[in-house]
């Protein structure tokens, strides 16, 4: 997928909230439920909303198949509600630089680019967002996506649960949490030859199934609870200082790997 300049093409649909899926509610895009129909929800989800160069309140229930934040400067706000897209792109052209703000409500994202060419910002300050496991899809969180990118994700409060995290794809990421719940099955932290990533854990609860930080990686815990249940791959900088970390799995340390 590669973001197109599409301003002025935004459509809103807003429809009822539901059901209940697990960890926020979303329309009703389970199987099983005919309220909205599959074919429905394919239409729905072929749909595009584009904020450049302003502020878009989230309303109502809203179901797009892709988000771009961006232009000189874009900003989502989310404060309650419930927010469906299949992609959500912040920072989608170079130059670009897009915000979303989460306080409450939930937003289920398919691939969420926080920083695809431009710069991103996520700000989670309460709220759901994401899901680990496929309802209608998971989440994956890719934070500097492309080259010269940079991504940030702020997790101050709430509920963050994703199937896959990339800090730092192919460029650079950092994702700081000081409280909130997160939950991710795989997590990789500098994921690209090139890029550079960065988790800071001050606070909070971190449960991940696996983590691998890359050579470009750097995983610092100086706060908070982590628990990891599969294998941890160092070829990175590991951190831990003022935690309780919990290693179930197996502790790789790669050639030029740091762990203090």
């Amino acid at each position: 997928m590669r973001p197109r300049n599409l301003k002025g093409k935004r459509r809103k649909w807003v429809v009822p909230t539901v059901l209940c899926l697990g960890i926020i509610l979303v329309p009703a895009v389970s199987l099983a439920v005919t309220v909205i129909e599959y074919g429905q929800m394919i239409s729905l989800m072929s749909n595009t909303l584009v904020v450049h160069d302003e502020t878009y309140q989230v309303e109502g229930t809203m179901i797009y198949g892709t988000e771009y934040v961006g232009g000189t400067t874009g900003t989502m706000v989310q404060n309650g509600n419930a927010n469906l897209a299949f992609s959500l792109v912040l920072g989608d052209e170079p130059g670009s630089s897009g915000t979303y703000n989460l306080s409450g409500g939930g937003l289920l994202g398919g691939n969420e680019y926080i920083g695809y060419n431009g710069t991103g910002t996520f700000i989670q300050s309460g709220g759901t967002n994401g899901t680990p496991t496929e309802i209608f899809f998971d989440t994956n969180l890719f934070l500097g996506y492309n080259p010269g990118s940079k991504g940030t994700y702020e997790l101050q409060n709430g509920t963050l649960a994703a199937a896959s995290e990339f800090i730092g794809l192919a460029g650079t990421g950092t994702f700081t949490q000081n409280g909130g719940t997160h939950t991710v099955n795989n997590l990789f932290v500098g994921a690209g030859i090139h890029s550079r990533g960065t988790y800071n854990l001050e606070g909070g609860t971190l449960s991940a199934g696996s983590i691998e930080v890359d050579s470009t990686g750097s995983f610092n815990v100086s706060g908070g609870t982590l628990t990891v249940t599969g294998n941890v791959v160092n070829a990175g900088t590991i951190k831990t200082t003022n935690a309780e970390v919990i290693w179930v799995g197996e502790v790789t340390i790669e050639t030029g790997g740091l762990y203090v």
